[in-house]
């Protein structure tokens, strides 16, 4: 009997063991994917910075302040809309033609870009923000 138990407990130490090595392995790989995410943004983060910066250093043609303030507010609205897409891949998939209207839409004035084609949606796990 005292075998029987004993190989019992050999194996539920076992299979404690593998489930905790799983465990720290995963832990581990979700680590190592986070500080990859933390990297991305802080990149991220610092090039919107510089594009902010050349935003303003480029100068609105404005006559007046009130003017320079409502030509500087569009353009940054336009770069937070831009930055709204690249969620499309970490939270959300790709709803085509939509993704691309909404890329496009600074550049779409009138009839210069035409679109055709079926919707589709592209899986999150396809888009790379």
């Amino acid at each position: 009997m005292s075998l029987v138990l004993g190989i019992a407990c050999v194996g539920l130490v076992m299979t404690t063991a593998m489930v905790a090595r799983a465990t720290v392995r995963e832990l581990d790989a979700r680590t190592r994917q986070q500080e990859s995410f933390n990297r991305e943004l802080r990149h991220r983060s610092r090039n919107l910075l510089a594009v902010i910066q050349a935003l303003s250093a480029r100068g609105p043609r404005a006559e007046n302040p009130i003017d320079f303030f409502r030509e500087f507010s569009d353009r940054l609205e336009s770069l937070a809309k831009a930055s709204d897409l690249l969620r499309i891949g970490t939270e959300a998939e790709g709803h085509l033609p939509e993704l691309i209207e909404r890329t496009i839409a600074p550049f779409a004035q009138g009839s210069r870009i035409r679109l055709s084609g079926p919707a589709c949606l592209v899986p999150d796990q396809s888009c790379i923000p």
